[in-house]
């Protein structure tokens, strides 16, 4: 990647607002580019768990666009070993805050030499202009196949992507949902305070308005 001018860092997107049930290193993306094909019609979320950052070094021979980013609140976490080792982690200068890149598209710098890169193509010994390349990168390996990809819009991410890689603009669509279990989307917050209203705060309530009624039972008024 880092030949063709894309960098992969060396982190963990954590996000503790935007993020699966509380779960921080699960986050939800929080925007996406307005004006790619890949993204332009897609509104509702993708998810993504372990993801690391991902960014294009523009060039003279390179030009990408940051398709997907994390909420504000989000940072990628580059104490791996406190992360790994202690579970702790907490946003520090050598971090990377939010909003924080996790995909990106664009046409990528030309390897030269064996082979190995997009280079013009040859057509009966004749070279012929290629189409411009094109790549696409993801910062996590199995946001299309893991557990999450019905559940969300990571099939449609997917699918575009695949679809504007090889020139079919034209098939780039947000696809109607399938049937299944409803789904409600809460932010850590959210699940954070409808857990203790449940837990602590309404059965502490109902117990104090049985022991009132209790009470103004057994000692009417007259």
């Amino acid at each position: 990647m880092g030949e063709w001018g894309i960098e992969l860092a060396d982190d963990v997107i954590v996000d503790r607002t935007l993020a699966l049930f509380g779960r921080a290193m699960t986050p939800f993306a929080g925007s996406y580019d307005p004006v790619h094909e890949i993204t332009r019609d897609l509104r509702e979320p993708t998810l993504f768990h372990e993801a690391r950052s991902v960014s294009g070094r523009a060039g003279a021979d390179a030009e990408f666009t940051e398709i997907v980013l994390t909420s504000d609140s989000s940072w990628a976490e580059r104490d791996l070993q406190m992360l790994y080792r202690e579970g702790k982690v907490s946003p520090g200068d050598e971090d990377l805050m939010g909003p924080v890149p996790l995909a990106v598209a664009g046409r990528p710098a030309i390897v030269s030499g064996n082979g190995d890169g997009p280079e013009a193509a040859e057509d009966e010994g004749e070279a012929e202009e290629a189409s411009e390349p094109r790549v696409v990168v993801i910062g996590d390996a199995d946001f299309a196949s893991n557990e999450f990809v019905e559940s969300y819009r990571n099939r449609d991410l997917f699918v575009n992507s695949v679809n504007w890689l090889i020139g079919d603009v034209e098939a780039i669509s947000v696809r109607p949902n399938r049937s299944r279990a409803s789904r409600f989307q809460l932010t850590n917050e959210q699940f954070h305070s409808i857990r203790s209203l449940s837990l602590f705060v309404l059965p502490e309530a109902i117990a104090v308005i049985g022991v009132f009624v209790w009470w103004t039972r057994r000692h009417p008024t007259r």
